[in-house]
Formats: structure tokens, C-alpha cells, sequence
């Protein structure tokens, strides 16, 4: 977990000097004049949205959590466990947020169970991040619109092949048997884990995953929407679509943050979106600022307030538990 704490902290580095790198060689001080030039009631708003869409994403884990599993976690402490994993989402694949785990093994939730509820979750947060991309596949060229897509569907399509294929057989196989215990230790946690996932990927669970994500994620692209009315000044002017553009930007910058597995997808999502906004006819200068603040307003809001729960746990006597998972 330390390793995982000083790989998020050293990307946060790195991305503050990237950021300011930005700042500097495309004309800093019309940048940080355009992002001063927010408004607080808008800043407000776009924090609020960000706000809302953690808490349904909570909703929607405390769902997958509570499924057939009982524990004795109130909503409290579960959604300050669930904020707090936000902390290491500057991790690949946001593979830190799996921390949770040594919160909940606390009050009895299996690391199996966590585990697969996250990998389960990060499959219906593809799916509907693919669906708002969807709506912005005219910003691509051709060639890059089809292994765009082709890329997330195969990474989509395995991760559910994995989930249900038959695992019974190959930890029962005679291969998996003469390995050494510690490796088949790890084999048949991985296969408890994969089957409690499978257990969230019913048509009533999949159906709900997506629904409470196409919502939540829907809200944030909203917010991408406010901010761009609020640079959208003479010559440029919104269209009528101006929300669906919105959407379709931020779902397609995400989508490439994605794939791209760096950190939180930093780097490739902003470049993305700033093309993108540049391209639809936003000055650069404006261009990056409605991305940074997009940025500061969701991933980074997430991460202060997952750090900042992250210390008052602590303060509460709730520390991690490292044990051995089992």
C-alpha cells in the first residue's frame, strides 16, 4: 500500500509540473486570467455535480457490496471507506481504489467480494464512458474512431469473457494443482474474486450499473457543459446540441485517458479534451482552461476529498488493515 501511496504522490508531482509546463509555453497569463475568470457560484455548481455524481456511484457500490453479503457497515462509514479510496485513483486503471478492501475486511466484507465488486464496476464505467464517446466520434478521424472503439470493446469483452468463463475446472486441473501453495493460494482467491463479480453481472445488476452510471458520469459531463457556455464568447457560440457535444467531449477524452493507462489517464485526457474543444472553436488559451478546470472540479476534487477522508479515518482510530488477504 506504501508503494501505491508514493506512486500517487509522485504522479501528482509530475502532473503539476506538466500542468505548468502547459501554462507556460501556450501564453500563461490568458490561461490562469481565463480560469480566475470563473465565477465561485459556477465553481460551486460544478463541485456540487462532481459531489452527486461520487454519491451515486456510492449507491451503486453499496448495492454491489450489500448483494448476498451481509455485514455490519453503516452508510457512513461505508461512504467514507468508498471517498477515501478516491485518494489513490492516480493509480493505473485507478487500480488503488481496490484499498477499500482493507476497510471492509474490518466489518466482515470479504476481499473477494470488494474486489470483484470494483472489477465489476470498472467494467460499467467503461460502458457507459463508451456510450457518451459514442456521441463524439465525428472528432475523429476514421481510422482512429474504429480502434478507439475497437480497443475498449476488446478490453470490455475479455474482462466479461474472464468473469464467465468456467473457473472450477481450471483450479480442479492438474496444472493448478502441482503448483507451489502460495501460487495456488493466489489462484483460487483470484477465482473467488471472478465469482463474486459474476455474481454482479446479472441483467438486473448490469442493467443497474449502467443506469446509475449514465447518470452520474452524465452529471460531470454537464458540468464540462456549463463551463464551455460560460467561455463561449464572440465570434464562438454554442449550438443548439451544445449539451450532447459536451458529453460526447468528455466521454471521448475520458475513453482515451482510459486506454491509454497512465494514471487517471492524465495527460491523454487533457490532451483530448483541449483538441477537441479547439476543434469545436474555442481559442487555445480558453481551450485549456475549461479543461484544467474540468479537471480540478472532478478527477482532483476527488482525490483532496479522498485524502482528506483517508486522514480522518485515521484520526478515528480506522486505520488499513494489511493482513493477508484470504
Amino acid at each position: 500500500m506504501n508503494k501505491a501511496v508514493h506512486s500517487s504522490l509522485l504522479t501528482i508531482v509530475i502532473a503539476i509540473a506538466v500542468y505548468a509546463i502547459v501554462v507556460v509555453f501556450t501564453g500563461g497569463s490568458d490561461v490562469i486570467g481565463a480560469i480566475q475568470s470563473l465565477s465561485w457560484e459556477l465553481w460551486s455548481v460544478l463541485l456540487l455535480l462532481s459531489l452527486l455524481n461520487y454519491l451515486l456511484r456510492y449507491w451503486r457500490w453499496h448495492l454491489y457490496i450489500s448483494h448476498q453479503n451481509p455485514h455490519s457497515i453503516t452508510h457512513l462509514q461505508h461512504l467514507s471507506i468508498y471517498i477515501a479510496g478516491f485518494a489513490l485513483t492516480m493509480t493505473p486503471g485507478k487500480a488503488g481504489e481496490g484499498m477499500r478492501s482493507l476497510y471492509l475486511k474490518q466489518h466482515g466484507i470479504a476481499h473477494q467480494r470488494s474486489i470483484g465488486a470494483l472489477f465489476v464496476e470498472r467494467i460499467m464505467d467503461l460502458l457507459v464512458i463508451l456510450m457518451m464517446a459514442g456521441l463524439g466520434a465525428s472528432f475523429l478521424s476514421g481510422g482512429q474512431t474504429f480502434w478507439a472503439a475497437v480497443v475498449t470493446i476488446a478490453i470490455i469483452s475479455s474482462a466479461i469473457l474472464i468473469v464467465k468463463m468456467p473457473k472450477d475446472k481450471i483450479i480442479a486441473s492438474s496444472i493448478v494443482q502441482a503448483l507451489p501453495e502460495k501460487l495456488r493460494h493466489i489462484i483460487v482467491f483470484v477465482e473467488s474474486m471472478l465469482n463474486n463479480a459474476n455474481d454482479l453481472l446479472s441483467l438486473r445488476f448490469i442493467f443497474i450499473g449502467l443506469f446509475i452510471g449514465a447518470i452520474a458520469w452524465g452529471l460531470e459531463g454537464y458540468g464540462l457543459y456549463l463551463t464551455m457556455d460560460a467561455f463561449a464568447i464572440k465570434p464562438f457560440v454554442m449550438p443548439e446540441n451544445a449539451v450532447y457535444l459536451a458529453l460526447a467531449i468528455y466521454g471521448m477524452a475520458i475513453l482515451l485517458g482510459a486506454i491509454s493507462f497512465l494514471p487517471g489517464g492524465l495527460g491523454g485526457t487533457e490532451a483530448a479534451m483541449i483538441f477537441m474543444l479547439v476543434n469545436v472553436g474555442f481559442d487555445n488559451a480558453s481551450a485549456i482552461a475549461i479543461t484544467f478546470i474540468c479537471r480540478i472540479a472532478t478527477l482532483w476534487f476527488a482525490m483532496a476529498l479522498g485524502v482528506l477522508m483517508m486522514f480522518m479515518l485515521s484520526f478515528l482510530g480506522i486505520k488499513l488493515n494489511q493482513s493477508t488477504v484470504g
